[in-house]
């Protein structure tokens, strides 16, 4: 294994660790890998310059989110997946300019996230009418070569991954988890 291999697998256990961290949500946790080079700068800085920089008292992470993060990396892997982080390439720059982006994305299977995509959500119990568009458009766009995003829910979601899935295109779902 190369050493910028290790090097970015520390980086995502060290992000991993820190989105662990109770009572550190997006925002700060931003404001943390924007005070340091790096998420492992940030797990490695004194508590006094971590707090200043996060201009709060939250704690740092424990041994028990390192492991928490291993272990997420290593099941990951298992499943043949990986985990993206902010301060990679590969990244979706689209997602990372939001205004509070996920530090960390659990990904399966292989995306070109530069791709023209668009994303068609909706309701959970839809009419049939609803179903029945929402498939009809997303097999359309995916025949026009965008790849459809949406949340893998039951109804309008189910039924635009499976209209892209019917045109032979590409789909994307995005867990709000």
């Amino acid at each position: 294994m190369s050493k910028s291999i290790d090097l970015l697998d520390a980086e995502r256990q060290a992000c991993l660790a820190l989105s662990h961290v109770a009572g550190l949500g997006p925002v700060l946790l931003q404001r943390l890998l924007e005070g340091f080079s790096s998420a492992q700068a940030a797990l490695e800085a004194p508590l006094d310059q971590w707090q200043a920089i996060a201009q709060s008292s939250v704690k740092k992470p424990t041994r028990a989110d390192l492991e928490w993060s291993r272990e997420q990396m290593r099941r990951m892997r298992l499943l043949g997946g990986d985990i993206l982080v902010r301060s990679e390439d590969a990244y979706p720059q689209a997602l990372a300019k939001i205004y509070d982006p996920p530090s960390a994305l659990h990904s399966l299977g292989t995306f070109d996230w530069q791709r023209p995509a668009v994303a068609i959500v909706g309701m959970r119990h839809p009419s049939p009418y609803g179903l029945r568009a929402a498939r009809e458009l997303a097999f359309g766009l995916a025949r026009a070569g965008l790849c459809v995003v949406s949340g893998m829910a039951l109804g309008i979601d189910a039924a635009a991954h499976r209209g892209a899935l019917e045109a032979g295109g590409t789909t994307v779902a995005v867990l709000g988890s």
